[in-house]
């Protein structure tokens, strides 16, 4: 399943969280991280990762996926 980079940047906005705060805890640069959110499309793993650091759960990215929100 891939994911669009705009969900990433729509849900770490939710969350209130700095690109360069996600991209630390990812060990990549700020630039990185941006190129991911305005990419067509993350894989779910990197995906799963970015969620976890954002604070969501496993129950919310099922949530997200059943619903297709913001897919």
């Amino acid at each position: 399943m891939l994911i669009s980079g705009e969900t990433l940047r729509v849900l770490r906005q939710i969350k209130g969280m700095k690109q360069r705060v996600v991209a630390r805890q990812l060990g990549i640069s700020q630039p990185a991280y941006s190129q991911m959110e305005t990419s067509c499309y993350v894989d779910c793993e990197k995906f799963e990762r970015i969620i976890s650091i954002l604070g969501y759960s496993k129950a919310d990215l099922k949530e997200i996926v059943n619903k297709h929100i913001l897919l």
